[in-house]
């Protein structure tokens, strides 16, 4: 309770009975008090979600975490380190970083690595030289135009389409 009064003691219209009750909830799927505090905070102050969005999309991030076959709190981690980047999106977000989960449980590795991975594409210049140098040394033919349009799920999906037409 205490988490949660500390992440939500500016944000007005809260039953804080519901949000207790699904905190525990995640608790015995192993999400932290503060795990679920920050995420729930992120989605209402950050994508303007109300409560019960908020609450309600928290509980399905643990059930796709499941479906993964990955950890409700790696999930809710991940979600945590990415807040920054993922709020560029807006109401996208969401929908975004349960993309890049799956791509990265598929992957076997982490969701901040598939964003440090596409990250540099959304600046033209630095996506420039990046698809250029991958161009030169693996032979893929990576458009940087395309990739500054394209949400980071759609730009790994891009990218490994590009390496397998490259045989790599």
């Amino acid at each position: 309770l205490t988490a949660l009064q500390a992440n939500f003691g500016a944000i007005q219209n809260i039953n804080f009975e519901k949000m207790t009750k699904t905190m525990s909830i995640l608790a015995k799927f192993g999400v932290s008090a503060d795990q679920s505090s920050q995420n729930l905070r992120f989605m209402m102050k950050s994508l303007q979600m109300n409560g019960e969005q908020a609450r309600q999309t928290v509980m399905a991030l643990a059930s796709n975490a499941k479906a993964l076959g990955i950890s409700a709190s790696k999930m809710s981690s991940e979600l945590i380190a990415n807040q920054g980047y993922l709020a560029s999106f807006g109401k996208d977000s969401i929908r975004i970083f349960n993309e890049l989960a799956a791509s990265a449980a598929t992957a076997g590795v982490s969701v901040s690595r598939l964003v440090e991975l596409t990250k540099p594409f959304d600046k033209f210049a630095a996506g420039a030289e990046m698809a250029a140098s991958m161009n030169a040394l693996l032979g893929t033919n990576i458009s940087s135009m395309a990739m500054h349009t394209m949400d980071a799920s759609q730009k790994y999906d891009y990218l490994l389409e590009q390496f397998g037409a490259a045989g790599k």
